[in-house]
């Protein structure tokens, strides 16, 4: 087998090309805005500088992955289409998409995407790397399809699906970027540390931030609506407990807007940290492990999500029995493990049943929620109501209400329940292709994990316990945002590139860097054919 050697010289090639990348993209950036303003000045500085080790490192593109993965949870947005389409009007006539998409908007995570895609293309295009292109990715090839279909028969506002038609064409190009491109020991460690990084700090803020009392107010968006009779609440603080022991306390929101969407973060990468914790045999990695998951956990009880909570039950839950399936514990650790389950279980009992217990009113809300968008997708059960319309088409999510002396608020609300969402946008065709797609690749995971050597394996049992968990999430909050949609296209892509990883080689110590699919492409570049594995059957 022919095994590509290290050249230092295309290492140097393709850290300038990175470099010279980064320079026309934010130069093109700066002569696209209307005017410079001194952060973003920064902003273009500090990537420049942060490209400089890609000069010297063995592996940039491990580099490259790691500040991709990273910036994820930074939110920090630059609106492209307010010429087309002004957001906030957009707001006033539709209410808040389920999506919180209003424009073709541009995330840090783009521009790290964009500055990582051009080499790649260009390799492409020079044929030193082979396309791969998973099978089940036609699935959703499908629905991109049907969804701009249905958007263009029944969307009241084309401008919104065509937004987030857009949006979720560059995470479907974000997914084959990292199921291409994270095929070495080094790239993998290098999202896994990213992950890990990001679980640290958001913990750490959350915690600091329950503990100070700060960012800890959350805005009361709209109160029960029935029938002629408006109950409006006054915007406030929203306490875990209308009334009880409970009351004085508040939700934590780290570094993002709402609780929910810092418990969707934190329950991404907590079952990750529990198979690296599981798998440690050093005492040093227990307690770091062991450390970060006690963390992450307790940031996430201080979010008080209950869907959030209950998620994070069910990753952990399914987490031992799947260890098992796949080889990663011993069948004696994991009898320790069920006997410690139950007694913690019958222990923490009363405490969950009192935790999901507060805000009642809230949760008597959300029922009422669903009510309206059952009755709202029975309107439009084959083709749907279009992209990011589900607000825009269910009645009293946004609407114009009297405060009593002449005055008036604007109030808007959203369906707590990701699965609904999808239904009144996409229809039940629509429904089948968007999560047929994701249930696919975590099947295709658990089917290849047993196979796996230990590294791949924590990684495989991590992302799908991860997966069923925001799963559970997803029947009481709407899963809006860039980053809870980001990561899960990340899993998604982790999880196809690791199989791939697997099918290619049994690969039982792959060194650090080991470029273990270009090998492959090396030995049959020759001959002109590629062995690539198939998407196994389920």
């Amino acid at each position: 087998m022919t095994v590509q050697g290290y050249s230092p010289t295309r290492q140097l090639v393709g850290g300038a090309w990175i470099a010279a990348t980064a320079i026309l993209v934010a130069l093109a950036t700066v002569l696209a805005m209307n005017y410079v303003t001194p952060i973003k000045v920064a902003f273009a500085f500090g990537g420049l500088v942060l490209l400089l080790p890609a000069f010297v490192l063995r592996d940039p593109k491990a580099y490259g992955l790691f500040f991709l993965v990273i910036s994820i949870p930074i939110e920090i947005v630059q609106h492209t289409t307010k010429w087309l389409a002004d957001p906030y009007e957009l707001f006033q006539q539709y209410g808040l998409p389920a999506s919180n998409t209003f424009g073709v908007d541009l995330y840090i995570t783009d521009f790290v995407l964009v500055l990582m895609l051009l080499p790649w293309l260009a390799e492409l295009c020079l044929r030193q790397e082979n396309f791969y292109f998973p099978k089940l990715g036609y699935i959703f090839l499908l629905y991109f399809v049907w969804a701009m279909l249905g958007s263009l028969l029944e969307a009241p506002s084309f401008y919104l699906a065509i937004f987030e038609w857009f949006r979720e064409l560059l995470y479907f190009v974000f997914f084959l970027y990292v199921v291409n491109n994270v095929v070495t020991a080094a790239q993998f460690r290098a999202v896994i540390l990213a992950l890990f990084v990001g679980l640290a700090i958001e913990s750490v803020i959350v915690i600091a931030a329950f503990q100070f009392d700060i960012g800890t107010k959350i805005s009361i968006i709209l109160q029960k609506v029935s029938g002629e009779d408006t109950k409006v609440g006054t915007a406030g603080t929203v306490p875990v407990a209308e009334s009880g022991s409970w009351s004085s306390v508040k939700r934590s929101t780290g570094t993002f807007v709402h609780p929910a969407m810092t418990a969707y973060y934190l329950g991404y990468i907590v079952p990750i940290v529990l198979a690296y914790f599981v798998a440690a045999r050093r005492r040093w990695e227990r307690v770091l492990f062991g450390a970060l998951f006690s963390a992450g956990c307790l940031a996430l009880v201080l979010t008080f999500s209950r869907a959030g909570m209950l998620g994070l039950i069910g990753s952990i839950a399914i987490f031992f029995p799947l260890a098992r399936r796949s080889g990663l514990i011993s069948r004696q650790t994991f009898a320790w493990c069920a006997a410690i389950a139950v007694i913690t279980a019958a222990l923490s009992t009363p405490l969950l049943i009192n935790f999901l217990e507060t805000r009642p009113e809230a949760f008597t809300a959300r029922l009422e929620l669903l009510t309206r968008a059952e009755a709202t997708y029975w309107r439009h059960p084959i083709m749907g109501a279009g992209l990011n319309n589900s607000s825009a088409v269910t009645e009293h999510s946004h609407e114009t209400i009297s405060t009593g002396g002449g005055g008036s608020t604007f109030m808007v609300t959203v369906v707590h329940n990701h699965y609904l969402i999808v239904l009144i946008e996409v229809g039940a065709i629509g429904f089948l292709l968007f999560y047929g797609f994701f249930a696919a690749a975590a099947v295709t995971a658990v089917h290849w994990a047993r196979a796996a050597v230990a590294e791949m394996k924590l990684l495989l049992v991590g992302l799908v316990c991860a997966m069923l968990g925001v799963a559970i999430h997803n029947l009481g909050d709407p899963f809006g945002g860039h980053m809870s949609i980001a990561m899960l296209w990340l899993y998604a892509g982790l999880g196809f590139a690791t199989c791939r990883l697997v099918q290619a080689e049994p690969v039982r110590s792959a060194g650090l860097g080991a470029p273990v699919i270009p090998r492959l492409r090396a030995a049959h570049r020759d001959s002109g054919t590629l062995i690539e594995p198939e998407s196994p059957s389920p």
